[in-house]
């Protein structure tokens, strides 16, 4: 059997390897398309998440029974006593116990979204309820990767104590507000920020995803 005979009953080897190629160069590409569009998808998600929240606290602190935005720490809330359970996460959790508090109605719409989000990684409680969900967690919002978002008020950036924050996989770690550095000054000096880890897990690195405002 010649090779003429050979292409006419069917493929031969080389055309059999180009096929293969072929069919593992696509699987590659649409992988690669899949990863790139969850990516973006987590990404939008921590954003809009972050806006959602912002505009919760813009609520929050029009309301003439607070007057600012919440504090970055627990001390001093009655529900939890003399002493706080650990000094880890204080921010988020602050923020978390503030909007979701019994005489707060700002989350509106978004309550479903919010209580979705919640988590409580270095596993504290309050010695009684102090929220809406029924629990005595003292939670903190989760963002897309599993870690919790960080939140400090502009009146506690300097403030080391409030620095210390669990990974969802229980590392405590230090988290630092964000620093714009053409002015060597905080971002948000008349607010506060709002950031996540992103996608590679580590604070204060260059996929953090947060609320800054130039200056």
């Amino acid at each position: 059997m010649n090779s003429n005979q050979v292409a006419e009953n069917g493929f031969t080897l080389v055309e059999l390897l180009v096929v293969i190629a072929i069919i593992s160069l696509l699987g590659t590409l649409m992988i690669t398309t899949f990863t790139g569009a969850q990516r973006d998808a987590e990404e939008f998600e921590a954003e809009a998440f972050i806006k959602s929240i912002e505009a919760t606290l813009d609520v929050y602190r029009s309301d003439r029974r607070n007057g600012v935005f919440p504090p970055s720490t627990l001390e001093g809330f009655p529900a939890l006593g003399s002493k706080l359970p650990n000094k880890t996460n204080l921010g988020i959790e602050a923020l978390v116990v503030c909007l979701s508090a019994p005489g707060f109605d700002g989350l509106g719409n978004d309550s479903e979204a919010f209580e979705g989000a919640l988590t409580n990684t270095d596993e504290d409680f309050s010695s009684r309820r102090m929220t809406k969900f029924g629990a005595k967690d003292l939670f903190e919002l989760q963002d897309p990767w599993g870690n919790p978002y960080a939140y400090f008020r502009a009146q506690d950036y300097g403030n080391r104590n409030l620095q210390a924050y669990c990974l969802g996989d229980g590392e405590i770690v230090t988290v630092k507000p964000w620093v714009n550095p053409k002015t060597k000054s905080p971002y948000n000096q008349n607010g506060f920020q709002l950031f996540s880890a992103g996608r590679d897990g580590e604070y204060n690195t260059e996929d953090d995803i947060g609320n800054w405002r130039e200056q």
